[in-house]
């Protein structure tokens, strides 16, 4: 594949060193933006079998396309999916983006009145805060290295990626992980 078809590819494996231990943590049950060849579980949803016509629950992982309109598609539906109830928890990998509109509608957004903030923690991964409303608990791990995410076609897109992760994590208000 040429460089510029890679650039323009949506389909990358989140590294096994980030995926492994927010599993371990989560344990969740379904992928819901993946590829046969990248899927982190064995439950998963592809393009074939489109995410946005099932519901996500009761726990998922979602590394969304970054495409233009995307991360605001995925994000949304993912808080949704907490907020109503279908499912307890589920996490995002995506650009720390914080200039970007999607990420104040849908990661800084209030969801009902404010309860508190959890007291901000450093992780292995990296360091990770926790707002709690009385509706939805937003946690967001901002990751301590840039990822490297690996193509199929075995081309690896690392240190010279535009942008550092983040992992955001939407909870239920009795999820109690």
């Amino acid at each position: 594949m040429s460089a510029s078809g890679l650039a323009n590819s949506n389909e990358w494996r989140t590294p096994a060193w980030l995926f492994r231990p927010l599993h371990r943590r989560y344990r969740y049950a379904v992928d819901v933006a993946a590829a046969k060849w990248n899927a982190q579980l064995p439950r998963h949803f592809t393009q074939q079998f489109d995410a946005f016509r099932h519901p996500w629950g009761p726990r998922f992982w979602c590394n969304p396309p970054y495409s233009r309109g995307n991360l605001r598609r995925w994000s949304t539906r993912a808080r949704l999916e907490v907020l109503y109830e279908h499912a307890e928890l589920g996490s995002l990998l995506v650009p720390h983006s914080t200039a970007d509109g999607w990420w104040h509608d849908v990661v800084e957004a209030p969801a009902g009145r404010f309860r508190r903030c959890d007291p901000p923690r450093q992780l292995e991964l990296g360091a990770e805060r926790t707002t709690w409303w009385t509706e939805l608990g937003i946690r967001v791990l901002t990751l301590n290295r840039r990822v490297a995410y690996e193509h199929q076609s075995g081309a690896v897109r690392g240190e010279s990626a535009r942008h550092h992760s983040v992992v955001v994590t939407f909870l239920h208000p009795r999820c109690r992980r």
